[in-house]
């Protein structure tokens, strides 16, 4: 467990690019990371259940966010839309922690460290972000 998990953000931002098809372009790379780190041995229909599970949820933290407030998240160019996707990240992280935790059979503590470094991953990532779009269009 990562207190500062970058790739949700990836995950959340492909979500919101691709919809559907993101599935198809995150789960393997997630699938070849966990298998690199954790060895081969290590993929088990629990493990690939759960990396499934963290390449949708992002899809459904963006419909849902984008259901409640009304408003379709079209681009980042406003900061009000840097906040529906950040909620839409608390809401898929809230997610991917409560099926981990169902599914590997773990405590609620380790549930909120999925969640504290999905979202703060999130975060920082998109911190990172607005510094390189800045870069990019001073550049320009």
């Amino acid at each position: 467990m990562s207190l500062l998990f970058l790739p949700h953000g990836v995950r959340l931002l492909t979500a919101w690019l691709y919809r559907e098809k993101s599935v198809l372009y995150v789960f393997p790379g997630a699938l070849l990371s966990h298998m690199s780190s954790q060895g081969i041995g290590a993929i088990t229909e629990a493990s690939v259940l759960t990396t499934l599970i963290g390449s949708v949820v992002g899809i459904g933290g963006i419909l849902a966010v984008e259901a409640v407030s009304g408003t379709k998240i079209t681009s980042l160019k406003s900061m009000s839309q840097w906040k529906l996707l950040l909620i839409a990240g608390g809401i898929a992280s809230l997610a991917n922690s409560i099926l981990n935790c169902l599914i590997y059979g773990t405590d609620v503590i380790q549930g909120i460290g999925y969640l504290i470094g999905d979202i703060s991953g999130q975060f920082f990532l998109m911190v990172i972000l607005v510094f390189v779009f800045r870069i990019e269009r001073r550049m320009a």
